[in-house]
């Protein structure tokens, strides 16, 4: 079998099922006594046309079966979703979009925690959380956890495209304690 470039990877069970439930147990059986959270993936949502990542309904898939195997290999591990990049432009219709397709497709029975990127301005962030939470709850999944696993800005440079134009060294500072304050409250 020859490994697939990046330019034409996918993922199957048949195919590749054997080599990533032992990979994952393995890893899993040696970390479980130090890590509990295993997340599936990173920003998969800004690669959804395949053969360059996942469709939705392909990633519920992947998420399933990752969860089983790593299950298999510790019951009490929780399976985090890979962190949703998208909160480019308001209201972030993509990512909103892309969450509702994995979990049309299934994909909630495979994640214990859902989590999301959030790298525009701190005052969007409640608005952003409460669109996944509505989502989520609409799906049954009232109880799952939401994660913001990344925020602030991306760089001190102010004209990067993903950066609020307040963007600046004390900027992201003050980020550090306005988005969990924000968010909190």
């Amino acid at each position: 079998m020859s490994r697939p470039t990046a330019s034409t990877a996918t993922w199957s069970a048949a195919t590749y099922g054997t080599q990533t439930t032992t990979y994952l147990q393995t890893v899993v059986n040696r970390y479980k006594n130090a890590t509990r959270y295993w997340e599936i993936g990173n920003e998969i949502n800004t690669k959804t046309t395949p053969p360059a990542g996942f469709s939705a309904a392909d990633y519920a898939t992947f998420l399933i079966y990752n969860r089983t195997a790593i299950r298999a290999a510790d019951s009490s591990a929780q399976v985090v979703i890979a962190g949703e990049l998208g909160n480019y432009g308001y209201p972030i219709a993509n990512a909103y979009q892309w969450l509702r397709d994995v979990l049309a497709a299934g994909g909630a029975a495979g994640l214990d925690v859902f989590n999301f990127h959030d790298y525009k301005s701190w005052w969007t962030l409640p608005t952003h959380y409460d669109q996944y939470r509505s989502i989520l709850d609409a799906n049954g999944l009232q109880s799952t956890p939401i994660w913001v696993t990344e925020t602030a800005q991306a760089s001190a440079i102010s004209n990067a495209n993903i950066n609020p134009a307040y963007a600046s060294v004390d900027g992201q500072a003050a980020d550090v304690w306005r988005r969990p304050c924000v968010l909190f409250g």
